[in-house]
C-alpha cells in the first residue's frame, strides 16, 4: 500500500531543491533500485496530490511556481520542454550526445574522414538538420514537407524510421539545446581566455515589429589572430530607454562571465547609446562612459554627408518645420531627403547643382526602374562603350540611390560618370529622355560633386571591416578627410558652389573628431600600428597643431601614460599566488646574487634581441625603428616581437582589436531580415536569436564551436 505523501510547504524558497519522489509499494527494494529516476525531478517536486509537479527553479526573487500536468504514461517530455524554453535547462547527458554529434560532423565535413565514423541516430540527424536549418534560413516547417522526407530517404533508406519522428517542434527543440551547448562552450573555452574584449552594439527593429539589441565581441587571441563573434540578440521589451538598454547589455555580459573583461564599447551615435553607457557605469563602476563608449564612425561619416548634401538646399517638411538631424535617420524623413530636393544657387557660370543632380537621379530612376529600359541601355553601352569589358568593368548598366544610404548617391554619380558616352547616347536617341540631357559643364559639375564625395565613401568602406584592424586608422581617415575638406571649404578646387557643404560636413564631423582626440584609446591604436607609429603625426603636424594643437610631443606623453597604466593594470591581473616556501623557491635567489658566476654567465649569453627591461625603453626602441612597409601584416609583426616587446605586443592585442564601427552588429541585422519578413514573421524572439547565432557559429572557420 503507498504511504500517503505530506502536504509540499509553499513554494518560497530561492534555490532548487531536490526532490526524492517516495514510491514505496510492495516492489522489492532490488527492483526498485533498478529503475532510473529522470533529471528533471531534480528541478520538480509534485504536488499534494501527485497529478501535478511544481517547478521549484530559482528566479531572481522567487521560485518558478509553475503546475505541470504528470503524464499517465509516466513521461515527463513536457517537464524537458518547460525547463528548455523556460529555464534554458538541459540534461547534462542529452548535452553530451549534442557535443558529440557537433564534433563529428564538424569533423567530417572539414576532412571526409573520420574515426570512428559518425553514427547516425536520432540525435545525429536531428543535430545535422539543426544546422541545415539555421545555415540556410529555411522555416522548421520544411522538415515536415514530404519533399523533404523524400530527399532524406533516398540519400539514405535507413533512414525512414528516424524520419517518423522529425517534426516542426522536435527540430526547434534540438536547435534551443544546440544554442545552449554552444553558448557554454564560448563562454569557457573561449571567452574565459581572455582579459579584455571589446564589444559593438546595435539595435533593430524588425519587419513584424520585433525590437532587438545585437551585441559582437572582438578580441585577438594568444596567436594574435583576430576574432569577432556575436554572443547575444536579445530581445528588446518595453520602451528604448537607456536603462533599458543597459539592463540587457548588463544582463549579456552577466551571462557570459564578462562583467570584469569588457574593455570599450563601440556603439552609433544615438543619444540612447550614451544614455546606455552612464546607466551601465552606475552598474559597472569600473566601466568609464567618457573613455570607453567609443562613436561609430561610419555613422560620423554619415551624419556629415548628409548635413553637406542638405544644406544644398531647403531640408523643410510640409509644415515648414525644420528636420532635425536625427528625424533624417528616421524612415519618415526618406522622402524629405530625396535627390529632388537639393538646391543651389547658381555660380558663375550659371550652372545650377540642383539640375545636376535632378538630371542624373532623373535619368538613372527612367533605367532602372524597367527590365524593357535596362535591355535598351546595356545595348547602349555595347555601341557607345564597345571597350568596356576589356578594361575589367563588369557593370553596364546605371545604379540608383537609396534614402537611408549617402554613400548610395555617390555610387550613383560614379557610375553616371564612368557610363557617359553611353549616357550621352541614350538621351540623343530616345526622345523620352531628352530632358535628363546634360551639357558638358553639367558634367564636370557632377565629377566636382565626386570630389566631394569620394574621400567620405572611401573612409566608409575602409573602417567599417570586422576581419581585420580598424582603430588604428582611425584618426589618420579622420585628419586627411578635414584636410580634403578644408581645402575645398578654401575655394582650392575654383568650386564655389562645393565651399558651404564642405564646410557643413566639415562642422559634423569635426565635434567628433575633436571628442575623440580626448580619448586615448585612439592615439594608442594609432601608434601601435607599426606601418604608421608617428609618422602620419610628424607629415601633418604642422595641419594638425593649427587646427587641434595637438603636436607629435602630445601624442608621445600620452602614448607613455597608457602604457605605463596598461603596464600596472597587467602587474595586478598577474600577481602571484602566494604559497609555502620550499626548497627550489628559496634556492632560486642564491643563483642571481652573484651576476659575476659562471652560471649566470652562460644563461645570459645573447642568442636573440635584448628583451628591454622597462616599458620605457619598449617604447623608446620601438619609435626608434623606422615603420614598417605598407601591408606589414601588422598581427604577424606584433606576434613575432611579443619576447622582445613584451608590454607593448599585449597592448597590441588589447588596443588593435577595437573595432572602430558598429558594422559587426548591423551585419547581424542584415542577415535578420531573411529570416524575419513580411511572409515569415511569426518567429518568437528566442527563436531568432538562436537562429542566427548559431548560423554564425557554424559558419566560422576551424569554429570550436
Amino acid at each position: 500500500m503507498k504511504r500517503k505523501r505530506q502536504q509540499s510547504p509553499p513554494a518560497t524558497r530561492k534555490v532548487p531543491e531536490i526532490i526524492e519522489v517516495d514510491c514505496e509499494d510492495s516492489t522489492p527494494q532490488n527492483e526498485k533500485n533498478k529503475t532510473k529516476q529522470s533529471w528533471v525531478w531534480t528541478h520538480f517536486k509534485e504536488n499534494g496530490k501527485g497529478n501535478h509537479a511544481v517547478c521549484q527553479v530559482a528566479l531572481k526573487k522567487s521560485l518558478c511556481g509553475s503546475l505541470l500536468k504528470k503524464d499517465r504514461s509516466g513521461s515527463t517530455k513536457n517537464f524537458h520542454e518547460h525547463l528548455l524554453k523556460v529555464h534554458r535547462l538541459v540534461d547534462p547527458k542529452l548535452t553530451n550526445k549534442i557535443d558529440k554529434s557537433q564534433t563529428g560532423i564538424a569533423r567530417w565535413t572539414q576532412t571526409s574522414q573520420l574515426v570512428p565514423k559518425v553514427v547516425l541516430n536520432s540525435d545525429t540527424l536531428k543535430t545535422a538538420i539543426a544546422y541545415f536549418i539555421a545555415e540556410a534560413d529555411l522555416p522548421f516547417s520544411v522538415v515536415e514537407r514530404n519533399s523533404f522526407k523524400d530527399l532524406v530517404r533516398l540519400l539514405n533508406e535507413h533512414v525512414t524510421p528516424m524520419m517518423n519522428h522529425v517534426s516542426q517542434k522536435n527540430i526547434a527543440l534540438q536547435l534551443s539545446r544546440i544554442y545552449i551547448q554552444s553558448q557554454e562552450k564560448l563562454k569557457l573555452g573561449i571567452l574565459a581566455q581572455q582579459k579584455n574584449i571589446s564589444f559593438t552594439q546595435d539595435a533593430w527593429t524588425a519587419p513584424n515589429v520585433t525590437a532587438f539589441m545585437a551585441v559582437t565581441v572582438h578580441f585577438i587571441d594568444d596567436k594574435y589572430c583576430m576574432v569577432d563573434l556575436t554572443i547575444a540578440i536579445p530581445h528588446v521589451q518595453g520602451s528604448h530607454t537607456g536603462k533599458n538598454f543597459a539592463d540587457l547589455f548588463h544582463g549579456v555580459l552577466k551571462e557570459y562571465d564578462c562583467l570584469s573583461k569588457i574593455h570599450t564599447i563601440t556603439a552609433d551615435n544615438a543619444s540612447t547609446n550614451g544614455k546606455m553607457a552612464r546607466e551601465l557605469q552606475l552598474l559597472l563602476p569600473s566601466f568609464n562612459t567618457d573613455k570607453q563608449l567609443l562613436g561609430c564612425i561610419a555613422h560620423v561619416i554619415n551624419l556629415g554627408a548628409k548635413a553637406g548634401l542638405a544644406v544644398l538646399g531647403t531640408l523643410d517638411n510640409n509644415n515648414g518645420k525644420e528636420i532635425s538631424m536625427a528625424e533624417m535617420d528616421s524612415f519618415e524623413s526618406s522622402l524629405v531627403m530625396s535627390i529632388l530636393n537639393l538646391t543651389l544657387v547658381p555660380d558663375g557660370i550659371g550652372l545650377d547643382l540642383k539640375t545636376v543632380l535632378k538630371q542624373i537621379h532623373g535619368l538613372c530612376t527612367y533605367v532602372r526602374f524597367s527590365p524593357q529600359r535596362r535591355e535598351r541601355f546595356h545595348a547602349v553601352v555595347d555601341f557607345a562603350q564597345p571597350n568596356l569589358c576589356e578594361t575589367g568593368a563588369k557593370f553596364t548598366c546605371l545604379d540608383i540611390d537609396v534614402s537611408t544610404q549617402w554613400n548610395s548617391t555617390f555610387h550613383m554619380f560614379q557610375r553616371a560618370i564612368q557610363l557617359r558616352p553611353s549616357c550621352e547616347h541614350f538621351c540623343r536617341e530616345n526622345s523620352e529622355v531628352h530632358k535628363f540631357k546634360l551639357s558638358s559643364s553639367e558634367w564636370d559639375q557632377a565629377s566636382n560633386i565626386m570630389n566631394l564625395l569620394q574621400p567620405l565613401s572611401e573612409a566608409t568602406e575602409m573602417l567599417c571591416a570586422s576581419k581585420y584592424l580598424s582603430l588604428n586608422l582611425a584618426l589618420p581617415v579622420y585628419m586627411v578627410l578635414m584636410k580634403q575638406l578644408k581645402r575645398v571649404q578654401r575655394g582650392l578646387y575654383d568650386q564655389a558652389q562645393l565651399i558651404q557643404p564642405a564646410t557643413q560636413i566639415i562642422e559634423k564631423i569635426e565635434q567628433y573628431l575633436r571628442n575623440a582626440l580626448k580619448k586615448p584609446i585612439y592615439i594608442t591604436s594609432m601608434i601601435l600600428d607599426p606601418t604608421i607609429k608617428t609618422r602620419f603625426w610628424k607629415k601633418y603636424e604642422a595641419f594638425i597643431i593649427e587646427y587641434y594643437n595637438l603636436s607629435v610631443d602630445n601624442i608621445s606623453v600620452t602614448f607613455h601614460k597608457m602604457a605605463d597604466k596598461f603596464k600596472d593594470q597587467n602587474n595586478k591581473n598577474n600577481q602571484p599566488t602566494p604559497t609555502g616556501s620550499t626548497s627550489q623557491s628559496s634556492a632560486a635567489p642564491a643563483m642571481t646574487e652573484n651576476p659575476n658566476t659562471i652560471s649566470s654567465e652562460i644563461r645570459d649569453a645573447p642568442n636573440e634581441p635584448e628583451k628591454l627591461d622597462t616599458v620605457k625603453a619598449e617604447i623608446r626602441q620601438y619609435l626608434t625603428e623606422a615603420p614598417e612597409k605598407d601591408g606589414t601584416d601588422i598581427l604577424n609583426y606584433w606576434f613575432t616581437r611579443r619576447a622582445r616587446f613584451p608590454t607593448l605586443a599585449k597592448m597590441a592585442r588589447t588596443f588593435l582589436a577595437i573595432p572602430a564601427t558598429s558594422a559587426a552588429s548591423e551585419r547581424v541585422f542584415s542577415k535578420g531580415r531573411r529570416i524575419i519578413s513580411w511572409q515569415r514573421s511569426s518567429l518568437n524572439p528566442k527563436s531568432v536569436e538562436e537562429l542566427l547565432c548559431v548560423k554564425e557559429w557554424y559558419q566560422l572557420p576551424n569554429s570550436p564551436l
